[in-house]
């Protein structure tokens, strides 16, 4: 999706691929403003850079609401269920479930820079972690923060209540 502003409804978005750069089941890019509410993005695939289920770059602003991003795969570099690259994505998800996805990065969301808020989600079952926020590994997993904000690399988390099934990486 480029440039363009796109609201999905009620949608399955599953069994599709990408090699090289891009987003398994969705491409986000150059100023897009894209809004997914009770849809699920499931057994998509990238086998080169980019997020298995959704990949955001160029200034996009996404929204999830009631979603469901499971069972998506990312064997190259990056995110099982998003990849995020750019400091001018918004990413925003409400009462998503982030489950199963496997990645070489990170299995729910890589966020490489931009900004993402989560609230009331859960993530379960992700490979290799839920959430991946370079340059250092020790931010993993802040999308559990009991609440608040964080600043790491280029990227501006914001959560709260968010749940997941590593309790060992939960921040205080």
């Amino acid at each position: 999706i480029n440039s363009a502003s796109v609201t999905f409804t009620a949608c399955i978005i599953s069994n599709s691929t990408a090699s090289g750069w891009g987003g398994g089941g969705l491409w986000i890019e150059y100023g897009a403003d894209v809004t997914l509410a009770f849809c699920t993005i499931i057994d998509n695939a990238n086998s080169g850079w980019g997020g298995g289920g959704i990949w955001i770059t160029g200034g996009a602003t996404v929204s999830l609401a009631f979603c469901a991003i499971s069972n998506n795969h990312a064997s190259g570099v990056g995110g099982g269920g998003f990849w995020i690259d750019d400091a001018a994505v918004v990413l925003s998800l409400t009462s998503c479930t982030v489950s199963n996805n496997i990645g070489s990065s990170a299995g729910g969301i890589h966020l490489g820079a931009g900004s993402l808020t989560l609230a009331g989600c859960a993530f379960l079952g992700n490979t290799a972690n839920d959430l991946f926020v370079p340059p250092s590994p020790d931010f993993v997993v802040l999308s559990l923060c009991p609440r608040g904000q964080y600043n790491a690399g280029s990227g501006t988390l914001t959560c709260s209540g968010c749940t997941s099934s590593y309790p060992a990486d939960l921040l205080d």
